[in-house]
């Protein structure tokens, strides 16, 4: 709006001063014609001596009537030159030859010079960027080959006094009838370095999103897909994520889980952040996957739009119909073999300690791989051009025991040693030259050797030019040893198979026994969880997160209630640490009694109860959910 204005006062001045030069021509030709008349009229002024009083009454009425001129063009040269002064933007006005002749305040403050340094010495094309001049030339040649008065507009950079640098607009008018140029200049740098910022923050946005691992897409409320990352365009088997744009995310969804969908994507739109659960979605060739899928509602392009991302979750599935059949044909054995099992007891004492050597061998393998399933996290890391660590997230501190602070600057050779970082800067180098590299590589980590699944991508400037590299490096440490100790059991349990089918009467005892470690772990991990986990994470929400880090702590946050709540649904109450007098208010809770009520039985107030009920509620890991306590407190009974 202020650029707008400008240009509108600025040919409003040169139309006046235009003006102006036209009545100044025209009040030259009115004085050469005044001296004409006084030279004729002296001539016939011997012979004309009675018509001498009328000539001179009608000369001195002209010399009042140019006074007048006059007085008004002064009073106007006055005007236009306080508006040329105080526009609001640098002006200067040049002749044909490119020397300034005159420049207002804003002007002045842009050089850095005073008005005697510029005014008839310098050309305009001194305060242009040497890189720049031969272009503002050659436009300047053209117009005075073609010569149209029209206004044009050209880019250029500002040199001023101290050597400072300004990206200019100026708008460049020809004054009509003189050889003379009115410049106008507007400085763009702010605005030049928030559109480079903001390419800049949309191209990391987009490297970290398509080099995800998990799928990520955005629909309008239609279902259109509007966005797809690279996850994607691999799942679907299509060429490039530009593909699946304009599609529609219903089409993907099995018939049997389409209405959920649409329920759960309604939650959404109303604003709420919804974990979608499990689903299953038809593909090409008419595969059939699973996903588990967390949406959240968006803008989008100036539009509302849902921004839903899901890992594949197929293989988990199988795993547990495996497991399920499994158990069930497990159990048909053991049905079938009860009466041998008491003729070989004596033998079956004798195995009991390996069986519980190998089911607490199983469990924790099968513990570890449901980390790494459900739980794991990427680290994502950016070096720049010398390779030194720009930016680390959460995981990768986690990873070195570092904070991110202590990562940025170092290289690989200060993390995991000479040798390792030899590797890592051949593969590193390549991606610098433009190469997206993916590869499994073991690095020593904290006298550890980790294996890593790692895919690293050229970071790139606003100009294109490569000037660092992301990666994203998955931790498959835990599932390489888990695959060597599960074939390794999996060895051992099937010789051992034959000699456990045996186990019935005495395996029932062990059950319950295993049900119960079970239950205790199952505590412990909830336990753990509320006292180190839970505590960091609220001392975090309290700092000053940006929209993306809340974001990212939402995730974090429903990702550890989905973990940890099927361990909750068998939990009793002293698992919880609960006090004495928290445990008669849940109790009584339980079966269905007010605030007051329980305030008359323990004779205490409401207030105390609804305190007791908060911190009931913190310690089960209610707070801040819109659940309701007591059928809470019902399905842990």
């Amino acid at each position: 709006m202020n650029t707008s204005h400008n240009d509108t006062v600025i040919q409003q001045l040169i139309t006046r001063l235009t003006e102006l030069e036209q009545r100044d021509l025209q009040h030259d030709r009115n004085e050469i014609f005044l001296r004409n008349m006084c030279s004729e009229l002296e001539r016939q002024l011997q012979g004309e001596v009675v018509e001498l009083a009328d000539i001179q009454t009608v000369i001195s009425e002209k010399e009042k009537e140019f006074e007048q001129l006059d007085s008004e063009l002064t009073r106007k040269d006055e005007i236009y030159q306080t508006v040329f002064e105080n526009t609001g933007t640098a002006m200067m006005i040049i002749d044909n030859k490119g020397t300034i002749s005159r420049i207002n305040s804003e002007f002045v403050k842009l050089s850095g010079y005073v008005r005697y340094e510029i005014e008839g010495l310098k050309k305009w094309t001194e305060f242009i960027h040497s890189e720049d001049v031969e272009q503002i030339e050659k436009i300047n040649q053209l117009d005075k080959d073609n010569p149209t008065g029209a206004q044009k507009n050209i880019e250029f950079t500002f040199v001023n006094k101290f050597g400072k640098s300004s990206n200019i607009t100026a708008s460049i008018q020809i004054i009509p009838g003189t050889n003379r140029s009115v410049i106008s200049l507007i400085d763009t740098t702010a605005l030049k370095q928030v559109k480079d910022d903001l390419w800049a923050s949309e191209e990391l946005f987009r490297t970290l999103v398509n080099n995800m691992l998990d799928i990520a897409v955005i629909t309008d409320w239609n279902g259109t897909i509007l966005f797809a990352n690279n996850a994607a365009a691999h799942l679907a088997q299509v060429d490039s994520h530009e593909c699946i744009r304009g599609m529609n995310l219903n089409d993907f969804v099995h018939p049997e889980h389409r209405d959920v969908v649409l329920q759960d994507l309604a939650l959404i739109r109303k604003g709420k952040r919804q974990i979608m659960k499990a689903y299953k979605i038809l593909l090409p060739g008419n595969r059939e996957i699973w996903i588990e899928a967390i949406g959240t509602k968006i803008r989008f392009k100036g539009q509302s739009a849902d921004l839903v991302t899901f890992p594949n979750i197929t293989e988990r599935k199988e795993a547990e119909e495996e497991l399920r059949q499994a158990k069930d044909v497990l159990e048909q054995r053991v049905r079938e073999r009860t009466q041998e099992l008491l003729l070989k007891n004596q033998q079956l004492m004798e195995e009991i300690q390996e069986r519980r050597k190998a089911e607490q061998a199983l469990r924790e393998s099968e513990e570890k791989m449901r980390t790494i399933l459900e739980t794991a996290q990427d680290s994502i890391f950016i070096k720049d051009k010398s390779l030194k660590y720009t930016f680390v997230n959460h995981s990768m501190e986690k990873l070195f025991s570092l904070t991110s602070a202590e990562l940025q600057g170092i290289t690989d050779e200060e993390l995991f040693g000479e040798k390792s970082a030899r590797q890592i800067r051949i593969m590193d180098q390549q991606v610098l030259s433009g190469v997206i590299v993916e590869e499994e590589v073991s690095k020593p980590v904290m006298d550890d050797i980790k294996t890593f699944h790692v895919i690293k991508v050229p970071m790139r400037d606003a100009e294109g030019a490569v000037d660092g590299l992301c990666g994203i490096a998955r931790d498959i440490t835990d599932r390489k040893k888990a695959e060597e100790t599960l074939k390794k059991k999996e060895h051992e349990l099937a010789i051992k198979s034959r000699s456990l089918e045996e186990a019935n009467s005495a395996l029932k005892v062990l059950l319950q026994h295993t049900e119960e470690q079970t239950s205790e772990i199952q505590g412990d991990v909830i336990t753990n969880v509320q006292k180190l986990v839970v505590p960091y994470m609220e001392k975090l929400k309290q700092t000053n997160l940006d929209p993306d880090q809340q974001m990212y702590m939402e995730i974090l946050n429903v990702n550890l209630t989905n973990l940890i709540s099927p361990f909750m649904r068998h939990m009793t109450l002293s698992h919880f640490n609960l006090t004495p007098k928290e445990v008669q208010v849940a109790s009584l809770i339980k079966e269905g009694k007010s605030s007051k009520e329980i305030g008359r039985i323990l004779n205490l107030s409401p207030r105390s109860i609804d305190f007791h009920r908060d911190n009931i509620r913190q310690k089960v890991g209610l707070k801040n959910k819109k659940a309701n306590l007591r059928s809470y407190l019902l399905s842990m009974s």
